[in-house]
């Protein structure tokens, strides 16, 4: 994950009576230039069967202004690209959304991740060491176009927890209590090189799809995920530094959170949230999560310990001891596994001082 040195812009338009292309096609000219050659893979948030105009999903027309913006500037292949949900899967997203006939229309492709052939890729991440990469996204060069909402966990969602819907799995459940550590990896991977906002509709109180919609009758746009995020929660009147993985992202170079040069028209709003309590009780319970997996994990490891030492002494003792789990072991394997153990832990701690 490389770190961003230049300063990093971030669109905000107005969309005026209800033209989203014009206000996507302003926002882009003033972030100019983007190089638009492909493939290209389009992320919308298509995360439940619930209309654009409820502040839930993409709006299909900033997809179609998308499309041909970009057939305007190259002959680039393009392709549509979610993963299914425990709600519904992308294939029917994709029908009762009107991305079907969308695609239809343009000739692109659109791309279950779910069902995607994966490829195994090394990440050696803040949580995934290794990831089953859908291929289209190794062969892509990634837009993503989210929603502007309030989360009833992390407080705001927009472009990089947009990103979290590439995770090729339906449950993703078993994540959420390592959300920032999780985000940090897809969005430094599978970076996009233009994240939009479109915001003609957005969402305030439960949000990601329990709350309120709100007519914002915004389009917010960048090159930076974590610029435009920081931008997009500071016009919803919540604080971005309290955004748990938007900061983790910034520290471990995904984006900035500083020193964006925000361009085009002046808005604020406040949007409403979940009563504190409700926001204190989800949130600990996601923190419980996390803590009971550590323990989980350290008692494994424990158990683990103790069966290794168990047989370790019985060798060392008799010279020779027999197990169904390790097989016939000596005291010369004792030795050397020791050996290599103590090598791998001080390199880890070599790592961690470094």
């Amino acid at each position: 994950m490389q770190e961003i040195s230049q300063i990093p812009r971030v669109a905000v338009v107005k969309i005026e009576n209800g033209n989203i292309d014009a206000a996507i096609r302003k926002a882009i000219s003033l972030i100019e230039p983007i190089d638009f050659n492909g493939p290209i893979a389009i992320k919308p948030n298509l995360c439940d069967l619930i209309s654009s105009s409820l502040g839930v999903t993409t709006d299909v027309r900033a997809i179609e202004s998308l499309i041909n913006i970009i057939r305007e500037k190259t002959d680039a292949k393009i392709s549509i690209i979610e993963s299914d949900h425990w709600v519904a899967s992308a294939d029917k997203e994709f029908e009762e959304l009107g991305y079907r006939e969308l695609a239809a229309k343009y000739d692109v492709e659109l791309v279950n991740l779910s069902k995607e052939q994966k490829i195994p890729i090394k990440i050696n991440g803040h949580y995934f060491d290794a990831f089953r990469s859908p291929r289209i996204l190794l062969s892509s060069r990634l837009i993503s176009i989210s929603k502007m909402k309030t989360h009833y966990q992390y407080r705001f969602t927009g472009i990089l927890k947009n990103q979290f819907g590439l995770i090729p799995e339906a449950h993703k459940a078993k994540y959420h209590p390592y959300m920032s550590e999780v985000l940090a990896d897809i969005n430094g991977t599978f970076k996009p090189f233009l994240s939009v906002i479109e915001g003609l509709y957005s969402m305030e109180g439960a949000g990601p799809a329990e709350g309120k919609p709100i007519k914002t009758n915004l389009m917010i746009c960048g090159t930076d995920p974590v610029a435009v995020d920081t931008v997009a929660a500071t016009i919803a009147g919540i604080n971005p530094r309290k955004i748990g993985y938007l900061k983790y992202a910034a520290k471990n170079g995904v984006g900035e959170m500083d020193g964006i040069e925000v361009l085009g028209d002046p808005v604020q709003y406040r949007f409403e949230f979940v009563p504190l309590l409700s926001y204190f009780l989800s949130s600990s319970a996601i923190r419980i999560l996390r803590i009971g997996r550590k323990l989980d994990n350290f008692g494994t490891r424990v158990s683990g310990f103790l069966d290794q030492a168990y047989v370790a002494i019985l060798t060392l003792k008799h010279g020779f001891h027999t197990t169904l789990t390790y097989g016939s072991i000596t005291k010369d394997a004792i030795y050397r596994f020791a050996k290599a153990t103590i090598r791998r832990t001080l390199y880890r701690v070599k790592k961690k001082l470094l």
